[in-house]
């Protein structure tokens, strides 16, 4: 996965393009917070917007959690399934590399 600052310095409202498995886009940062930051589409057919935070679950340790919430109603199901399989096989390996 590769991804690059298109535009701002890394707060609202930055853009960054992203590209994975022969896939690629830009997404605007619209909310940040000093442990969190969230991106919604910029050029995307669907919307869709996803929040990263680091949650504290103790003195030494925490967790991280991912939101990612898009709308595909404009879809046939057919098309919903090709979309939740994109996405998963775009989404998985960076949380994976998370971890």
């Amino acid at each position: 996965m590769s991804c690059r600052l298109s535009a701002g310095t890394g707060s609202v409202p930055t853009v960054r393009s992203m590209a994975m498995n022969g896939h690629s886009g830009e997404e605007v940062m619209v909310a940040q917070t000093p442990r969190s930051y969230t991106y919604a589409s910029h050029n995307s057919p669907l919307f869709y917007h996803a929040t990263m935070a680091v949650e504290p679950t103790g003195t030494k340790t925490s967790r991280l959690s991912y939101t990612f919430v898009w709308d595909h109603e404009s879809l046939s199901p057919d098309a919903r399934a090709n979309d939740a399989e994109f996405r998963d096989e775009f989404f998985t390996p960076a949380l994976d590399k998370a971890k």
